[in-house]
Order: structure tokens, then sequence, then C-alpha cells
């Protein structure tokens, strides 16, 4: 009698309905899994002109590491940071474990299985259970996950709650969105220039201090409320960050600076605008809002290097102007 042995690959593939079924179903699973990664990979590999909501599925017509090598210039200077942190939560973290594993397997007490296992158990809830609702709460007591600065007519400072969670902007749609925050700045510059008035001598004396190189170019325009974007998913990103609020007294479009009525003699505010100024002549109007907006992604509004140069600056400004 003759036996035929199988092959290695016929003992594999699936054998029936239902076993072609539940590879499938892993298989669809494997592909969600994967897709970011999928994402990532085709998107570093593309030019920065050809990144896009639109084609972010597609394969890039010409290799290129230009993706790669902007998010790593970009991400670089916070990389330290995040790995003073992450290194010495993880080291302390797992210690901790460790000597709490020791503890539970060493001491037995009525009660210790299922305190062990309650541990356990916590340890595969997904933080985000908890991170999307803390969010939420945040944003319903009015901190928005942001800190932020306004300053108000009475040239005081109002703080906003320092202890929420930074709300990052969402990376994939800006340039998606990019388009619709220079059509909009240009709009508000075009509106200043042609009905704004030009600086009174102590605000172009301030300019200058501040950096400004062509003040004489610059109107202030005056309004009772700082105009919002009209792209709705522009305008709920800036309140979103802290951007533009029903606080805001001020905000910069090229060589034009609108403020709020009740805002328009306030000089710190003022100074502190001008300085946005100085930033737009030197990287332009679309470096600077790409520069600009990808500072309030990574940092925040408050913390943005533009918003700190700001600040310096107007205060060094107003206190050598004795204001």
């Amino acid at each position: 009698m003759t036996s035929i042995a199988e092959s290695p690959l016929s003992r594999t593939l699936p054998r029936s309905l239902a076993d072609w079924l539940v590879l499938s179903v892993l298989l669809l699973f494997a592909a969600f899994y994967l897709a970011p990664l999928y994402l990532m990979g085709v998107t570093g590999l593309k030019g920065a002109e050809n990144v896009s909501l639109s084609s972010m599925w597609n394969l890039p017509t010409g290799l290129s590491a230009g993706g790669f090598a902007e998010a790593w210039r970009r991400l670089f200077p916070n990389l330290i940071n995040s790995l003073e942190m992450t290194i010495p939560a993880t080291i302390i973290s797992s210690v901790l474990g460790a000597v709490n594993g020791y503890i539970f397997a060493k001491w037995k007490f009525k009660g210790s299985n299922f305190l062990f296992t309650v541990f356990v158990f916590g340890m595969f809830i997904p933080y985000q259970s908890i991170l999307i609702p803390l969010i939420q709460f945040l944003h319903r007591q009015g901190s928005g996950g942001v800190t932020v600065v306004r300053i108000s007519a009475k040239n005081s400072q109002e703080f906003v709650s320092p202890f929420g969670v930074m709300s990052f902007l969402p990376l994939n749609e800006l340039p998606a969105l990019f388009p619709h925050v220079v059509d909009w700045i240009s709009y508000l510059e075009k509106q200043a220039q042609e009905s704004g008035r030009a600086f009174s001598p102590i605000e172009f004396n301030l300019a200058q201090n501040v950096g400004v190189a062509h003040p004489e170019e610059v109107r202030i325009l005056s309004v009772l409320r700082i105009p919002l974007p009209p792209h709705p998913r522009v305008k709920q990103l800036a309140r979103q960050v802290g951007l533009l609020n029903a606080d805001t007294g001020g905000l910069t479009a090229g060589y034009g600076v609108i403020v709020r009525l009740d805002c328009k003699k306030n000089l710190r505010l003022l100074a502190h605008e001008f300085v946005h100024v100085a930033q737009y002549e030197r990287l332009g109007r679309e470096g600077f809002l790409q520069e600009y907006i990808q500072q309030i992604a990574a940092h925040g509004y408050l913390n943005a290097p533009f918003e700190q140069e700001a600040e310096a600056k107007a205060e060094r400004a107003c206190r050598d102007a004795g204001i």
C-alpha cells in the first residue's frame, strides 16, 4: 500500500469555507491595522507639494524623502523633550510595577487575588477612554484644553487655565485647509489697506522698535469684533486652539492690523501685533502662515515661538517707551 504525503503548503491552507471566512476577516483586520503605516510611508516618500487629503492614498509618482526630511526638521527640536519624559516614566512605572507584582506574589491576604485581577484589568484599559472625556470636560469648563493669554483694553492680561490638556492641530488637514487660511488673511489685509488708518507718531516708533522695516505701509483697522474665517473648519480650529474667540483683541494680516474698537488705544496689544508684521516681512505671507500654523500645531498657541517673540519684544518696546 502506497501513501502520498501531504505537502507543507496544503496542510497550512484553509480546508473549509468557514476557515476561508475566518482568514478573510483576519486579513481585513490586518489591512485596517496597517493602513496608518502605509499612509506614513507613501506620504513620506512624496514631495511636500504633492501631499494633500485628496491624494493621500495614492502612490508617489516619484520617490522623494522630502516628507521624512521635513518631518524630522520640524519634530527634532521637541524629540529630546519627549525622550526626557518618556524614558524616566517608563523606567519608574516598570520598577513600581515589578515591586507591586512581587508583593502580590509573596504577600497573601484576604481579597489579594481579586485586587491583583483588578490591577491587571486596569492595565488593559485604553488611555483614550480617559483622555477623551477629560478633554471634553475641560472644553465644557471653558479652558478648551489650551493655555492662552488675552490682552484686554485695560492693559491687563487675563490668563485662561494653564492646566488643560494641549489641543494640537490635526496635521493631516493642514494642506487642504491652508489655501482657505491664505485667502482669509489676504482679504483682511485688503480691507485694512483700503479702510484702515496710518500710524500715529508713537505707534510708528513702537513699530520701528520691534523691527518693522516699513511701518509706513501698515494700516490699522478698528472693528467691533475680529472677523472669523468663512471656512467652517478653519473657524472651528481657530477657536479650538484659542487663536480667535470673543475676547480676541487683535489680529495681524500682513501689513494690516485688525483691532477691536475697545482695544484701539491699547499700545501693548498694538506692539504685540507689530511684531507679527515684522515676522510677515521676514517670511512673506505664505511663509509666515505656514510656519505659524506649524508652531501652533507643535507647541500650542501660547508657546508658539512667534507668540513668545511677540510677547518679549512688545514688552521690551513698551518698557523702553515708558508705556
